[in-house]
């Protein structure tokens, strides 16, 4: 996946989770582990 791609994908999966009823609204932080070692991280709130 490229790195522009990456904040839609994070964005889908959190709309998704809360879809789902998994997590009430912006209550946490989804990262991402890349294969070269990188983290991306996006923050709630």
């Amino acid at each position: 996946m490229s790195d522009s791609a990456l904040p839609e994908a994070i964005c889908r999966f959190g709309l998704s989770l809360f879809e789902r009823g998994l997590t009430p609204g912006a209550s946490g932080n989804i990262t991402v582990r890349l294969e070269e070692g990188l983290v991306h991280g996006a923050l709630s709130g």
